[in-house]
């Protein structure tokens, strides 16, 4: 198991603001971390600020798979834990790599990258790099 140093995304957004262009680093590693598991056949199901660190070298790294699930390749949804436990039969919820992309989008929200975008006049093409 590797040990990750630095502090959580959690952490620096309350002790700082992000900048536009740093927010857009850091989320564009996340996207990347999420395809590379989407690719694997893993829903995270858990990505919030607290799991992903910040290392000293500008890496992202994603935290806590415990609640991730291991998609089903017929229906590209969540059918279990990627540890091999299953849910019980009833209140047993699909989840998909979509429900991922959501939870990226809240993680790029909770920076304020997109609050202070409305409040200047933006550009497409910006609008574009999100």
């Amino acid at each position: 198991m590797e040990l990750v140093e630095g502090p959580t995304l959690a952490d620096r957004l309350k002790s700082s603001t992000t900048a536009f262009d740093e927010a857009l680093a850091i989320a564009k590693q996340i996207a990347e971390a999420l395809e590379y598991a989407h690719e694997r056949g893993v829903v995270l199901r858990d990505l919030k600020p607290a799991n992903i660190k910040l290392t000293g070298e500008g890496s992202v790294k994603i935290l806590d798979f415990s609640l991730a699930k291991a998609l089903d390749p017929g229906t590209q949804s969540g059918i279990g834990s990627a540890c091999g436990l299953f849910a019980s039969g009833s209140g047993l919820t699909t989840h998909s790599p979509a429900s991922d992309i959501y939870h990226l989008f809240e993680v790029v929200f909770s920076t304020g990258v997109l609050k202070t975008l409305w409040k200047r006049p933006v550009k497409v093409t910006e609008m574009l790099r999100i």
